[in-house]
């Protein structure tokens, strides 16, 4: 699970990176039902200043949505993170933009309008779980 020190030090990182408006980090991994999927990370559509990051996101998961903030798809998004990322390991960047959050917790209702669920697994066998969050506000 990714911690705020672990985001903030990646954002400052990758200066040029667009840095999302809010960050939720939850404490369970996200699943979709219908799609049949677990998802790492989100950017709502109609939030496109809004990153949630599921329990198993990395900091690749991170670069992903915020290239989805910059309005790009999910082509280019799939395409550049891990060349972003990998490029960033290697060679360190020349200058970094300080980023601030504020950070708080918040519940699971603050989170339905999301529609997201969390299921916690047990013996192959996903059972509800209560969804927490850390909202992380970025500050003007």
């Amino acid at each position: 699970m990714l911690s705020t020190e672990d985001i903030i030090r990646t954002l400052e990182r990758h200066p040029w990176l667009p840095r999302p408006k809010y960050i939720y980090i939850l404490n369970a991994p996200v699943i979709f039902p219908e799609l049949r999927a677990i998802v790492n990370g989100l950017n709502p559509g109609w939030e496109r200043e809004t990153v949630i990051l599921a329990s198993t996101a990395t900091p690749e998961t991170l670069i992903h949505e915020c290239i989805h903030v910059a309005h790009l798809g999910e082509i280019a998004a799939h395409l550049l993170s891990p060349v972003i990322y990998r490029f960033r390991r290697v060679i360190p960047p020349i200058i970094s933009r300080p980023v601030k959050y504020r950070v708080r917790k918040i519940s699971s209702r603050e989170l339905m309008r999301y529609g997201l669920e969390s299921y916690a697994r047990a013996n192959h066998i996903y059972l509800p779980k209560e969804l927490e969050a850390i909202q992380m506000e970025r500050e003007e």
